[in-house]
């Protein structure tokens, strides 16, 4: 491999970098690995456990997952293990089982948003933020797939939060980079490192942080990660917070046998000490109020009304203990979220953009209920409704939303399992099966 010009003189300074072992380490194949859902269990052959993270895997070579339903069906993300260490910095926090607001700013296409909705308590809200208009829709897919119910998707600018004062308990900033950190798996970003364009992300993650910091409570934790090596995009980045914000670097246990190369400023991962690509992390706690404050927004960017009395008798005898959950219309159809979130969304709809509160359960038509995919991929459906097992072909043929057949005497609404994990839904007709697997989703190999 032969890398840019001045970037390895560019590490010389950078603690816990080995030339020589760096570049031998670069001539290797990346390690491919995957995080079980543990919403969505099943049997499994994995054997070589990612130490930092209870549900990580590697994989002996990477597979084709657009072949695999269970991928379809959010039982594992499929993810890079050093990315998976922020599930470990989540269980040092005192106050994880706690009622926590947590925020992922940077969050498409969604992996540490799953991570953070596997670990944080039912009883606490996720907003999963992206900045990019155009990554939402995979943001929404993946968290979809994932089925937690306690999530909103927004699609704001960090300066927007400054809206929310003093707002989440946590937050987490997997700052945008240069990006070496993934040269190994991705050769052609190569190209675009430079010198420069490292202090051209260090000033647009300063400004990130600067804009998103007031919406952290006094106490509240940040996490900050990226995927370069650079100094100047990570320690220099917190000693930044620690000079400037008066914010303190919380200290972690980790075992030495991880290799995981930690100093007063946080945790580096390189790929010739351990099992996983380039890596940094840190966590701070916000110790003092920031002085400047934004105006509270006054216009709803989410325009939804409280479902009617007569939509939520259609609906609620399909939702497992009904009496959690309020139910709202949102762009014509029928959501759930939480009551103790009721408050806290419209309060986040008054000044961000949310584009997806809860779980979509589907739209009434003529008192029908059409489900939505989301529905079926979370844990609020009851088992009123009949589950279809089919096998691998067919789940196959269902994700390519052809035709399939199913020999059942069952009619009506039903959902087609794998594994016995639900892939999505199905309706029997006398003479056919309707298959509503989403368009967009579909498999196009």
């Amino acid at each position: 491999m032969v890398f840019p010009d001045k970037f390895l003189t560019h590490l010389l300074s950078c603690p816990g970098f080995d030339q020589e072992r760096f570049v031998a380490a670069h001539e290797l194949k990346p390690p491919v690995s995957l995080r079980l859902n543990d919403n969505k269990k099943y049997a499994h052959s994995f054997l070589t456990k990612v130490p930092w993270s209870e549900n990580g895997y590697y994989l002996a070579e990477r597979p084709q997952f657009v072949f695999d339903p269970l991928f379809h069906a959010g039982a594992y993300y499929v993810q890079e293990a050093s990315g998976m260490f922020v599930e470990y910095i989540l269980k040092q926090i005192p106050e994880i089982n706690q009622q926590l607001k947590v925020l992922d700013l940077c969050a498409a296409p969604g992996g540490k948003s799953t991570i953070i909705a596997s670990v944080i308590t039912e009883e606490s809200l996720l907003v999963s933020n992206e900045i990019i208009k155009t990554r939402i829709s995979v943001l929404k897919e993946n968290l979809t797939k994932w089925g937690k119910t306690n999530v909103v998707v927004s699609n704001n600018d960090p300066v927007d939060f400054k809206s929310l004062p003093e707002f989440f308990d946590l937050i987490l900033v997997d700052a945008p980079c240069s990006g070496s950190g993934l040269f190994r798996k991705d050769k052609a970003s190569m190209q675009e490192w430079s010198e420069e364009n490292v202090f051209h992300c260090q000033k647009r993650q300063k400004r990130i942080l600067n804009d998103i910091l007031p919406s952290l409570k006094v106490g509240g934790k940040l996490i900050y990660t990226t995927c370069s090596f650079s100094k100047e995009e990570n320690e220099d980045i917190v000693q930044y917070l620690i000079t400037e914000s008066g914010m303190s670097v919380e200290q972690l246990n980790i075992p030495s046998e991880w290799n995981i190369i930690s100093t007063e400023f946080g945790h580096r991962f390189y790929p010739d000490k351990l099992e996983g690509e380039g890596f940094f992390a840190c966590i701070l706690r916000k110790n003092i109020e920031n002085k400047s404050q934004g105006d509270i927004g006054s216009g709803s960017y989410m325009p939804y009304a409280a479902a009617s009395l007569e939509e939520v008798n259609n609906i609620t005898p399909y939702i497992i203990n009904p009496e959690k959950y309020i139910f709202f219309i949102f762009k014509d159809s029928i959501f759930s979220i939480q009551k103790e979130f009721y408050n806290t969304i419209k309060k986040l709809a008054s000044c961000l953009r949310v584009v997806q509160a809860g779980t979509e359960i589907g739209k009434l038509i003529r008192g029908e209920l059409i489900p939505a995919h989301a529905f079926v991929m979370s844990k609020l459906l009851n088992t009123a409704i009949p589950a279809i097992e089919i096998d691998e072909l067919t789940a196959i043929q269902y994700l390519r939303k052809e035709n399939i057949l199913i020999n059942t005497d069952k009619s009506g609404w039903a959902i087609c399992t794998y594994q016995n994990i639900p892939l999505g839904w199905i309706k029997i007709l006398p003479n056919r099966v309707n298959n509503y697997y989403p368009v967009d989703w579909r498999i196009r190999k």
